[in-house]
């Protein structure tokens, strides 16, 4: 049986900043992807996997994260449904070329500050 969970793990960058990444595991493989934001670390709640909500940016950004789990998940139902062999390599292509435009941007978004 397959096995995919999809979280998120930080970095840390200058500044007291944190890098962060959308990571997914799949049946064992591993893959971090850049999600090209920056959070002050003291934002940063690594047991919910979510910033502390204290502007309207940091709202917006939990619901980007909150958007790409979603995103992922779906991809991965469609795959199954396809009866199409999963790979993280095949997940990670088809989120990025076969998704919408906007969802690709959840991947290759701006930087937040």
């Amino acid at each position: 049986m397959d096995h995919l969970r999809v979280c998120y793990t930080t970095r840390k960058a200058n500044n007291g900043q944190l890098k962060l990444f959308l990571r997914v595991i799949f049946n064992g493989w591993l893959r971090d992807s850049s999600m090209h934001r920056k959070i002050d670390a003291y934002k940063w709640d690594p047991i919910r996997q979510r910033v502390k909500e204290v502007t309207e940016d940091d709202k917006t950004l939990n619901d980007l994260l909150e958007s790409t789990l979603v995103s992922v998940y779906g991809h991965y139902n469609i795959m199954l449904t396809e009866r199409k062999q999963i790979t993280i390599d095949r997940l990670f292509d088809r989120i990025e070329s076969i998704g919408s435009h906007k969802e690709r941007k959840l991947l290759h978004a701006g930087r937040y500050v």
